[in-house]
């Protein structure tokens, strides 16, 4: 049995799954770790990846080598997502990754990040019906609908929860205006979203997994808690008046609500409301293994992985 080791470098949050894979193909975790690092802090307004982020995210990948070093990792996979692929010196991490860990961090376009996501979804809660996985990050949203393994349409947009956060939501609470015009934004790029019609919806990522936990009102995250519980349009609306009408800080004390991401929970939450709303859905089935593990997926059945067209 071989151990693999896979990270996903996010926009908000870096993501480690270590997991053994048997002679039939399944994952079986032995260890996830996340880590907020706000690689896309500033990337709105400067188009560059901040310092301060670049280094605390080679820090927890410093950390998550050392975890896989001990628990007997063989193979290592990391990919880059939003952030990388739309910051300017997207390359400085890129080359400090492979300088200082021997390991290549490949930089996936939107479509490819859908596509895993997807696997990862469709291995564990796929059926040959029509399946929409909707991917809520901190720089982007993917809307994937597949059917027995096969891709029927991809959409990604560049909208996400801590961009859409620095771009709109400067006030703390925020102001009835700066919602309002943060709404309208997601609107527009949601418009041209036309998908086959599912048959089940998955809804992937830290915004969604943060408010079924915030739902079932738990102070400790427990994935295998969360994964697979439903989340319903009327919940997500209960939660963004109640988000609005805190500040930061009192967000922080909302159990299941972790501190770290307080301040872009209602942009997250904003943005599902909509795709809901859009896509004419009542609720989401929520999952915990995203692209980490059909990174996994796509590594052990020997599948290539699609780079970005972005020269990193």
């Amino acid at each position: 049995m071989k151990r693999f080791g896979a990270v996903d470098v996010g926009t908000n949050t870096v993501l480690l799954l270590v997991a053994d894979v048997d002679d039939e193909g399944k994952l079986l975790p032995i260890h996830e770790l996340e880590r907020t690092t706000r690689l896309g802090r500033g990337l709105a307004s400067t188009g560059r990846l901040h310092p301060e982020s670049l280094t605390k995210t080679l820090e927890t990948l410093d950390t998550y080598r050392a975890v896989c070093d001990r628990l007997g990792v063989d193979e290592i996979h990391i990919v880059g997502t939003s952030a990388l692929r739309e910051a300017q010196n997207g390359d400085d991490l890129v080359n400090a990754v492979e300088r200082r860990f021997g390991l290549t961090l490949r930089t996936i376009s939107g479509v490819e990040e859908a596509r895993l996501s997807y696997l990862a979804v469709e291995r564990e809660m796929g059926s040959g019906r029509p399946l929409l996985v909707l991917d809520i990050g901190g720089g982007s949203v993917e809307f994937i609908v597949g059917e027995e393994g096969s891709l029927l349409s991809v959409h990604s947009l560049s909208v996400g929860a801590v961009g859409l956060t620095e771009t709109f939501l400067r006030s703390d609470p925020v102001t009835e205006e700066e919602f309002s015009a943060m709404t309208d934004h997601i609107i527009r790029n949601l418009a041209d979203v036309t998908l086959p019609r599912p048959t089940k919806a998955v809804g992937l990522g830290g915004t969604i997994t943060t408010l079924s936990a915030v739902q079932e009102g738990r102070e400790g995250f427990s994935s295998q808690e969360i994964h697979g519980t439903r989340l319903s349009r009327h919940e997500v609306d209960r939660q963004v008046v109640l988000y609005r009408a805190r500040t930061v800080e009192e967000r922080s004390y909302i159990a299941g609500l972790p501190g770290e991401r307080a301040d872009v929970i209602l942009a997250g939450a904003a943005i599902l409301v909509q795709a809901l709303s859009i896509l004419d859905l009542e609720e989401v089935t929520v999952s915990c293994h995203g692209l980490r593990y059909g990174l996994l997926y796509a590594a052990t059945e020997d599948q290539s992985i699609e780079k970005s067209g972005k020269s990193c």
